[in-house]
């Protein structure tokens, strides 16, 4: 199970809103995914594990 006390993504790395969009932009371009807007979601971007799922369910754009 993972470390969910380290597992936020703004308090673990410190992101601002403009580090996690810049992320999330990153992510879409590695990965070949389009994340959808409505999907973002606080639950999912609430930390690193919850988001890394959400990834495994797009199909490669």
């Amino acid at each position: 199970m993972p470390d969910t006390a380290n597992d936020n993504l703004l308090t673990a790395y410190g992101f601002s809103s403009l580090d996690a969009l810049e992320y999330l932009l990153v992510l879409e371009e590695k990965f070949g995914i389009t994340l959808e807007d409505e999907d973002l979601t606080e639950d999912v971007l609430s930390s690193a594990t919850k988001l890394s799922d959400y990834i495994l369910t797009k199909d490669p754009v």
